[in-house]
């Protein structure tokens, strides 16, 4: 079984285009900060709310995979 093709199965089903959003974003006026560090093969986006004093930090990695063709 290879756990790649399962997943592209699973995700076939998945009708949203962002799957790895979380369910629910903090309101807008709780957001303190909103940070999106990018790489070569990431997209990190932390998003900080503060709330009855207290700071809540969402990380959302996401990974972006690219095909390089050799010799062409």
């Amino acid at each position: 079984m290879n756990p790649e093709t399962d997943k592209h199965q699973h995700d076939h089903d998945v009708e949203h285009e962002d799957k790895d959003e979380p369910e629910m974003w903090p309101l807008a006026e709780d957001v303190v900060e909103i940070r999106v560090e990018m790489t070569k093969f990431t997209k990190k986006t932390t998003v900080i709310t503060q709330a009855e004093k207290k700071t809540t930090v969402r990380t959302k990695t996401t990974t972006i995979t690219t095909t390089t063709r050799c010799c062409e």
